[in-house]
C-alpha cells in the first residue's frame, strides 16, 4: 500500500481512491474520477489533480464559450485565467477597479460590449505572466516606428 503522510497533522494517509471532489476556484465545478486520500486521523482530504494548467484552460474555454450572460463569478474566474488583477482588468478596460468590483460582486452588470471582449481574451490571450502593458493614456507620438536591420527583425519575430 502507498502511503503518504498528511499535510495538516502528519498521520499516515492511505493509498489514494478514485472519487469526486469540488474544484475550489470560485466556479461550481466537481472533478470526477481525480485521486482522493483521506486522513484517518482529521479528516483532511488530498486531492490529486494532475495537469492544473491544461484543467484551468478547459474551465476557461467552457466559460467562455457558454450561452447567455457570465455571473460575477465567471466574470472573476476569466479575469484571473487571463492573470490580472483586478486594477490591471480596470485599467485595460478603461474603467475604475470599483465599477470591476461591482461586476464581480453582481452589483452592475457587465457591459456586452466588455462581456464579449472578455470572453475573447479569455479564449486567446496567454496568461499574463509579468506586467509591462502599455499605458492607454499616454500621448503618443505622431512619428511612425522605424523598423532596423540590427536586432531582431519582423522576421524572425513571425
Amino acid at each position: 500500500m502507498n502511503c503518504t503522510t498528511c499535510g495538516t497533522c502528519g498521520a499516515q494517509m492511505p493509498a489514494p481512491r478514485r472519487g469526486t471532489a469540488p474544484f475550489h476556484c470560485g466556479l461550481d465545478v466537481l472533478l470526477e474520477g481525480v485521486l482522493i486520500s483521506r486522513c484517518p486521523s482529521c479528516g483532511e482530504e488530498e486531492v490529486g489533480i494532475p495537469a492544473m494548467e491544461g484543467l484551468i484552460r478547459t474551465l476557461t474555454d467552457l466559460v467562455s464559450n457558454r450561452p447567455g450572460r457570465l455571473t460575477p463569478a465567471e466574470i472573476r474566474f476569466l479575469r484571473k485565467s487571463i492573470g490580472w488583477a483586478g486594477k490591471d482588468f480596470a485599467h485595460q478596460f478603461g474603467v475604475s477597479p470599483e465599477t470591476v468590483s461591482r461586476w464581480e460582486r453582481g452589483h452592475r452588470a457587465m457591459p456586452r460590449p466588455g462581456e464579449l471582449l472578455l470572453r475573447v481574451l479569455a479564449r486567446t490571450v496567454k496568461r499574463v505572466e509579468r506586467y509591462d502593458l502599455p499605458d492607454l493614456d499616454q500621448q503618443r507620438s505622431p512619428d511612425p516606428m522605424r523598423l532596423t536591420p540590427t536586432g531582431l527583425t519582423w522576421e524572425q519575430a513571425a
